[in-house]
């Protein structure tokens, strides 16, 4: 949580008082990318500079610009060269919930726009203030979150040595990139207005993070979501209205199963061999991770990503394709968040690994040791 409730009051009283600053609640994001005013606006300090924490630190505390996240409120949310996303610290924002659910929903836009983020949890929402020349501080933050615990390090260069390689040749967008990202995933969003936003970037999220389990159980909530809005489309709005109880009758889900639906939609060719193939795929895999404890496997999860994005498609295009969202679905099987010190493949930079007891490099020097955590080799004819 980014504050009690009392504590944002009296944030808004101090600010009140000092008319060169601006109370505000930071997002704080992850995976670390900045973002640019244009394609002018340079970042390039060099390894030395990094090592030595001398890097252009004051950079990181500037705003980029604003965006329309879609929000019905006076003010619009602010961007910052740092990644950030940013929102001013009004009374409607003292629900925690309601912050998190107007971050999630900007960045489920971004993902569907083609930039991803994983989405934000209350540990990574805190409180700042914003100077009247455009530049942020970092206050509070209760739950002290990985994600605060980083933003804020580099933003004071006392940041640790393998998180300060982040700023060596990071992923950046502009603003413009991210205003584009925006609306295209919000024409998305507005397709399948049945899906939670935070659900499905959830999914996407635990996807990048090979959790399949959390991944599946995300992503099938949100193909449940879609087949409810197409089943309501294609098949309760068919046919004659007039005769008494079909409505209700076709909306009880205890009558028509979600293996039913898809069955039927399948039958009325509103869904492809393809995409029922793989809906099937993972229902099964979620229905025997439910039953029975069984783990789903890669496969299984990255079917119902396709499956979903495909339905997803369908929508979009009123059914005339289901391949609208392909490029898309590659780029989440590509995303890494390493490569910044990679290049062809091959990592650019690195640190030594401190020597333990046992390694070669440990040479002779003495080190505690007791009996009873010492292990003995054993051979294979021993071990049959």
């Amino acid at each position: 949580m980014y504050s009690e409730e009392n504590e944002i009051e009296e944030v808004e009283q101090n600010i009140m008082s000092d008319t060169q600053h601006i109370s505000i609640i930071i997002a704080n994001t992850s995976p670390f990318r900045l973002i640019k005013r244009n394609d002018e606006d340079r970042w390039s300090p060099t390894i030395d500079e990094i090592n030595s924490r001398t890097y252009d630190y004051v950079k990181l505390h500037r705003l980029s610009g604003f965006i329309n996240a879609g929000i019905s409120l006076k003010f619009p949310m602010a961007v910052a060269f740092d990644g950030n996303f940013i929102l001013p610290c009004l009374s409607e924002f003292k629900d925690n919930n309601l912050v998190l659910e107007v971050f999630n929903r900007a960045f489920c836009k971004l993902m569907l726009g083609g930039v991803f983020y994983h989405p934000v949890s209350p540990a990574d929402i805190s409180c700042g203030r914003l100077t009247l020349d455009g530049y942020f501080t970092n206050l509070h933050c209760e739950g002290h979150g990985h994600n605060y615990n980083f933003h804020n390090m580099i933003g004071t260069t006392h940041v640790g040595p393998l998180d300060v390689i982040k700023l060596l040749t990071p992923k950046s967008e502009t603003v413009e990139d991210i205003k584009l990202a925006l609306n295209k995933g919000a024409e998305i969003l507005e397709a399948i207005p049945t899906v939670s936003p935070t659900v499905l970037l959830n999914g996407i999220s635990y996807r990048t993070m090979n959790q399949w389990s959390e991944a599946l159980i995300n992503i099938w909530t949100c193909i449940e979501q879609i087949l409810e809005y197409i089943w309501c489309e294609k098949v309760v709005t068919f046919g004659s209205q007039k005769i008494p109880g079909r409505k209700d009758f076709l909306k009880d889900n205890r009558t028509w199963a979600i293996s039913t639906k898809i069955e039927l939609l399948y039958q009325r060719s509103v869904l492809d061999f393809t995409v029922y193939s793989r809906l099937n795929k993972a229902r099964k895999a979620r229905n025997n991770f439910i039953h029975r404890g069984s783990t789903p496997q890669k496969d299984s999860v990255d079917a119902a990503i396709k499956g979903l994005f495909q339905m997803v498609s369908l929508l979009i295009s009123e059914f005339a394709t289901s391949n609208l969202l392909s490029d898309l679905i590659e780029d989440i099987k590509r995303y890494s968040p390493y490569d910044n010190v990679r290049e062809g493949g091959e990592v650019t930079h690195w640190m030594p690994i401190p020597p333990v007891p046992g390694d070669k490099e440990w040479g002779d020097k003495q080190y505690e040791t007791f009996k009873d955590i010492c292990l003995e080799p054993i051979s294979h004819e021993e071990d049959e």
